[in-house]
């Protein structure tokens, strides 16, 4: 289970106050397109679980086909995904194969 960062770094100029005030940056900054450790636990999770074990990650908004390509690329299946309140793919769950 991952809530890794996922923000655009060119968008978090733009979040609320209430987030860029009292998150940590580190915590915020998914690189330029918002992927960079994303890609990195992917990748990573990929050398670490069981056949079929299940990855779980929180995703940004928008990003679940990049998030599931590179799943896919790294022979993980896409199993189910989570919304939030706003009906926002928000979590993505995905089995090693």
């Amino acid at each position: 289970v991952s809530n890794p960062p996922y923000i655009e770094k060119r968008k978090i100029k733009n979040l609320s106050d209430d987030i860029k005030k009292f998150e940590p940056r580190m915590a915020l900054d998914g690189g330029n397109d918002g992927l960079d450790l994303i890609k990195k636990i992917i990748y990573k999770s990929k050398k670490i679980l069981k056949f079929n074990g299940t990855l779980a990650l929180e995703i940004g908004n928008e990003q679940i086909k990049k998030v599931s390509k590179i799943l896919i690329n790294n022979n993980f299946r896409v199993k189910s995904t989570i919304k939030d309140y706003k009906n926002n793919i928000r979590c993505i769950l995905a089995n090693h194969i």
